[in-house]
């Protein structure tokens, strides 16, 4: 899935895709040990760990991941699907959420907060849902 808008597409960073990600490089890594590759795994384990150092970096604002990361020319950074967002009216995501922390790239800690979190914006009587509220039709950084 790309966004339609070219720049975007350049400059714009999932979340959920960045969990993906990381999952990716740590199961290949440990497939890659079990089979005796170990130098190459260590490459994937080492790619892993500058994965998850930038995720907290980048993508836990003010305690929560932000669904997306709009990277600007000049250094500025837009969050999207995060309660700093202002365009797009949604607060709270759901798949960079739980696979956060399935995939092991939050603390203990930051994985309780962000359940309470779930529970409180996301979690609904037919279950959770993907969203906090429905987006803003026309929103773009």
């Amino acid at each position: 899935m790309q966004p339609f808008d070219p720049a975007m597409r350049e400059r714009l960073c999932s979340a959920w895709t960045v969990t993906l990600h990381y999952q990716t490089l740590t199961v290949l890594s440990t497939a890659l040990r079990r089979f005796g590759i170990s130098d190459r795994a260590s490459g994937f384990e080492a790619m892993a760990a500058q994965v998850l150092k930038e995720f907290q970096e980048r993508l836990i604002i003010d305690g929560v991941i932000a669904g997306f990361a709009y990277f600007h020319d000049n250094g500025d950074i837009d969050y999207l699907l995060h309660p700093r967002d202002r365009s797009t009216g949604v607060s709270y995501s759901l798949l960079p959420m739980i696979h956060a922390i399935i995939n092991g790239l939050l603390t203990p800690e930051q994985a309780k907060k962000h359940l309470a979190l779930i529970q409180e914006h996301l979690h609904g009587p037919d279950g959770a849902r993907l969203f906090d509220k429905p987006c803003n039709t026309g929103a773009a950084p």
